[in-house]
């Protein structure tokens, strides 16, 4: 799971499915969290009730961006959970390759903790199928740390001094993500490339390819 812990958090998302497993599993450790600490009547423990927001995150702007906008906008309303805004043009929405993912991940850190949110979920991944790009992985967990402390730096000004950037699937396969959201039931029907009906559309068939056959190998089956 991500943390055992409850902290004002920001998933960011872009409708597929490491995200989508990500907000679930977040209200879900906070939930946890808190019934543990009301059943054992503990003081002076951390808040049981921390706040849970998402924000779009270097979605893009080519096919399927509308669709992927509007799919986290769903998710935040299906969830409850406050929409962040976040400017495109600092979210290193311009593709810049791993540049881009650094400008971004730097804008979105900075807003949360203007927001007073201290931890940030990246539900990045570095599966390819049933294996992990160990490379890819790496950079991934270098990005988040590095990331997060130049945004600690600013801290006297936006008032967080520990800000963590957290990725819990950077070393997950595509294969143990899909096990994942099915072991927490999450709604799949959320991710942004679900719905095949509408216009057809090439981005939403290529992430189709990519999991549903694992979702089927862990033991998914249509309703």
């Amino acid at each position: 799971m991500i943390g055992e812990r409850a902290v004002d958090t920001v998933v960011l998302m872009n409708a597929d499915l490491p995200s989508v497993v990500a907000i679930s599993a977040v209200r879900e450790e906070i939930a946890v969290f808190g019934r543990q600490v009301e059943e054992s009547g503990r003081r002076g423990t951390p808040p049981t009730h921390a706040r849970v927001a998402v924000m779009e995150f270097l979605s893009g702007r080519g096919e399927g961006g509308v669709a992927v906008h509007a799919a986290v906008r769903r998710i935040a309303e299906v969830h409850g959970v406050p929409f962040m805004e976040l400017k495109q043009a600092d979210s290193g929405s311009v593709d810049r390759g791993e540049e881009s993912e650094s400008m971004g991940l730097i804008a979105a850190a900075y807003a949360a903790a203007y927001a007073g949110y201290p931890r940030i979920v990246w539900p990045a991944s570095a599966g390819i199928g049933g294996e992990v790009d160990i490379g890819r992985a790496a950079a991934i967990l270098d990005r988040s740390t590095l990331c997060g402390r130049v945004v600690a730096i600013d801290s006297a000004a936006h008032g967080c001094p520990g800000i963590h950037i957290e990725t819990p699937y950077a070393d997950l396969s595509d294969t143990q993500i899909a096990d994942l959201a099915l072991d927490l039931a999450v709604p799949l029907e959320a991710c942004w490339w679900w719905d095949e009906g509408g216009e057809p559309n090439a981005a939403a068939g290529l992430a189709r390819e990519r999991w549903m056959p694992r979702l089927v190998e862990m033991g998914y089956r249509a309703r």
